[in-house]
């Protein structure tokens, strides 16, 4: 399946992954030189993981703040993650550590992915009561997403229009269109301003794309 680093790029799969990994570490600890700390934290960051990913999926109570929440957490559990296998020594890993971390073996040479230079182009779709699915291509129309390109960020402003990239608020980072957005019964018929833009797999970001509106349809 496609990663996002050593994890998977679909939820579900992530979520399963953070549940295998986290204890295995934890059992693991003086072997790959995790710290007791480090541990803790993890632990302390899947339980706040599990909670709001739950939370997300339930259909009926699911809110844009839901999800936000739900993307910080999962932002968090990968950071978290990373810094501990960044101290984990390379000659600690067994095969089996590598396939349960999905750790590859760091190459002595590679090439960086480029700065995004073209901005996606994008469509809101509100037929949906309480829902806006947005989908992305690159500037061209024509490719999803450019070379080297992680996933597409998305940012949103509700109300009046955009006056400063400082208004705009963080939704997520999409590794594939569309993008589905759930909105509360009290968000109806607000006019809801998105901006996208390119990130790659260093985490740089490319211009952003032209704003595109929509009414939530209640």
């Amino acid at each position: 399946m496609p990663n996002e680093g050593p994890f998977p790029s679909k939820e579900a799969d992530r979520d399963a992954h953070f549940k295998i990994v986290v204890p295995y570490l934890e059992e693991n600890e003086t072997r790959l030189n995790v710290s007791k700390a480090n541990n803790t934290e993890a632990k302390a960051d899947l339980l706040n993981w599990e909670d709001w990913y739950k939370q997300s999926k339930d259909k009926n109570k699911s809110t844009t703040l839901i999800i936000a929440n739900k993307n910080s957490a999962d932002k968090k559990m990968k950071d978290t993650l990373r810094r501990i296998y960044k101290d984990i020594p390379q000659s600690a890993l067994t095969d089996d550590d590598r396939l349960i971390l999905s750790l590859l073996e760091r190459s002595t040479s590679h090439t960086l992915s480029p700065i995004p230079t073209t901005y996606p182009l994008v469509k809101v779709n509100n037929n949906i009561r309480l829902e806006h699915t947005i989908s992305f291509t690159d500037e061209d129309g024509k490719h999803g997403k450019p070379i080297g390109v992680r996933g597409c960020q998305v940012w949103y402003k509700e109300g009046e229009p955009v006056l400063s990239v400082k208004e705009l608020r963080f939704l997520g980072t999409d590794t594939a269109s569309p993008y589905l957005v759930k909105y509360d019964v009290t968000d109806a018929g607000k006019m809801i301003h998105y901006w996208l833009r390119w990130e790659n797999t260093r985490g740089e970001t490319g211009p952003w794309s032209t704003v595109t509106s929509a009414i939530v349809a209640g």
